[in-house]
Formats: C-alpha cells, structure tokens, sequence
C-alpha cells in the first residue's frame, strides 16, 4: 500500500488524508493527535472547532479526513507551523496496517535528532517558542541507540543516541507507549527493543510541548518549548 493508492480512494478534491503519526497524552484525560497530511506532504495537527480538545486515543495508523476551516493558527512558531484549524471534527477513513504505516513514514523522517527541529535543542532538551522550523518530526535511529528508563517518581523516559554520540534523555508521552509501560513496566518495553537487531531502524515520533514560562519560580521569557517522545513506529 503507497501514498498513489490510498489518494486513489480518498481523491484530494473531497478528502484530505491525514496518516496518523501519534497521539500523545496530555493532562486531565485528554490527548493530542498528530499525522503526516497525505496530500500536502506535510506534518499536520488537527486542532478541532471552538478550542475544544480530544478526549479518546486513537491508533497510531488511523486514516483520517481532516477538513481544514482555512482559518490561520493563532499558535507561535514553532506549532503554527502544523496546527491546522478544522471545520469539523475529523472523520476516520480507515485502519492503515502497521507494517504500511511504517513503511509509508519512514521517508519522511530524518536521520538525526540534531536535524529534527530546524536548529539545536538548549541542553539538548528545550527551544524559545518563536524559534525553529517545526514542532513536529520522525528521525530513524536503531533500536541498539535507544532505551527506556523510569525515574524516581515512577515516569517513563527515553534515552536516545544521536549518530554524533550526543544522548538525549526525554519524557514519554505517547499513548500507546504509556499503555505498555501500565502493562510490562519499562522492562516490557527494552525487552522489545531487545528482541530486534541492534541495527534495525526505529522510526521515532519526538514533538516539542507549547511554551512554558517554568511557574512562578522561573518565569521564562520567551517561554520554553521542551522535546518529547511523542511515540515509536516499530518495524514489522
């Protein structure tokens, strides 16, 4: 299955296709979806009418039918970059196999983190709201280059190789990840990466978070946007 066929059963003069990439949790049950626009080649987030959020996870591979208002983001950069305002609600199309999913995501993604976001995270973690190119990407690393660690408050990490040897160690927040993690504990999850060959390539979801001015005892400014692990493709 290629992009050809799937814009053969959704014609871009009546759908606009949008692969889901991720969908992270966020707080107070609700959760934010992302996926490359089909279409347009592009990294999109379907941000739904009257500010209203999304209260159910969907699947990573979840065909949907994104009908943009053609209202700009109101958001700063970076996120304005993929924010698309939408009419309605978006409608499912249909269930991508994951074996599809990744082989239809893997172009599009980078081959460094250093290349992610259009400049170099601060400390390897964080950027200015206002700053780089996008807040979204994929990058393709091997799964010998990544790990899953808990802090001390029980969170789920991950820490990630670069190609230039720097690791960077960021929160996770992608939904099906969190699920495991409830299930199998990080171990589940390192057993997985273990399972595989050091060098067959991970397709790495990361996603910076909206600006944040660290609270009363930091007040940032301009606020920060930190990196975050957004969900893994795995390979079949």
């Amino acid at each position: 299955m290629d992009r050809a066929a799937i814009l053969a059963r959704y014609p871009r003069q009546r759908y606009r296709a949008v692969l889901l990439t991720e969908c992270t949790r966020m707080h107070q049950g609700r959760y934010c979806l992302a996926g490359w626009d089909l279409r347009d080649e592009r990294m999109v987030r379907p941000d739904l009418p009257h500010r209203a959020t999304f209260h159910s996870p969907l699947p990573v591979g979840t065909l949907l039918d994104c009908r943009a208002s053609g209202r700009r983001p109101t958001s700063a950069p970076p996120h304005c970059v993929e924010d698309l305002p939408l009419q309605v609600p978006p409608q499912t199309l249909e269930q991508i196999p994951a074996a599809a999913t990744y082989a239809l995501l893997r172009p599009t993604c980078c081959g460094a983190i250093a290349l992610c976001f259009g400049e170099p995270l601060v400390d390897g973690h964080w950027l200015p709201e206002g700053s780089g190119a996008r807040s979204l990407a994929g990058v393709c690393r091997p799964a010998a280059a990544a790990s899953f660690v808990v802090t001390r408050y029980g969170k789920l990490r991950c820490r990630i190789e670069d190609v230039d040897g720097q690791t960077y160690d960021w929160p996770v927040t992608g939904d099906e990840l969190q699920q495991e993690f409830a299930r199998g504990g990080a171990t589940a999850l390192n057993r997985r990466l273990h399972q595989l060959p050091g060098d067959q390539d991970l397709l790495l979801r990361v996603g910076l978070t909206r600006g944040w001015d660290g609270g009363e005892d930091e007040c940032w400014n301009p606020l920060r946007c930190f990196a975050q692990l957004n969900g893994v493709l795995w390979p079949d």
